[in-house]
């Protein structure tokens, strides 16, 4: 089956409107995320599994699934963002060399925050509690509340504000700012893209 590639006329070209998000570096050698995760106390390796069904189905030799559903118990790819984040926060605090149990707590005392409609909030609760943080979640009212236990069970503190997505980011801004908490977004804006930046390097 042939196959058609288009090249991306905007890669490496970065946001030539908003130049600030383009500031920093973003880590582009696996072998640095690779070395942060060997020291998490959840880390596995997540099953690859062959389809033949579907490289029959594509006309190809193989296909392989990545089965991400089992990452951390959330279910997802992006299971990995926001915890990586958090986890390099942590390594960076904890030093060179720190043991598993000095990482375990090396963010006592710290709150992470977001808005959440989804997994990110999973990924930003299950981070926070591997390395002693706390996390707050804010939903908007059109959250089912299944999912507000979900997170909770993660150790989440969850509230809600607003009745969309928007209003509990502004939220969560806020809360961040007057109580001197961590925004962990997974979404940047000029003057803020450090953080969404390691949870893309996560993903």
């Amino acid at each position: 089956m042939p196959v058609d590639f288009i090249s991306n006329p905007w890669r490496k070209t970065g946001l030539k409107d908003q130049s600030e998000l383009a500031a920093g570096t973003v880590e582009t050698d696996a072998r640095a995320a690779l070395a942060l995760y060997a020291q998490c106390p959840v880390k596995h390796t997540t099953e690859l599994r062959s389809s033949p069904a579907l490289a029959e189905q594509a006309k190809v030799a193989e296909v392989w699934l990545k089965m991400e559903d089992q990452r951390m118990g959330l279910g997802s790819f992006k299971a990995l963002g926001a915890a990586y984040a958090i986890a390099k926060l942590a390594a960076k605090k904890a030093g060179s060399g720190a043991s598993r149990e000095a990482l375990e707590t090396a963010l006592e005392g710290v709150t992470f925050i977001c808005a959440s409609a989804g997994n990110h909030g999973l990924s930003m609760a299950a981070g926070a509690r591997l390395f002693g943080a706390n996390a707050v979640v804010l939903l908007s009212d059109t959250v089912p509340e299944g999912f507000a236990d979900r997170l909770r069970d993660k150790g989440a503190v969850v509230e809600r504000a607003g009745a969309d997505y928007e209003a509990s980011m502004a939220a969560s801004k806020q809360m961040a700012e007057e109580n001197g908490w961590n925004l962990l977004s997974d979404g940047s804006w000029i003057g803020y893209s450090d953080p969404p930046r390691d949870v893309m390097e996560g993903y």
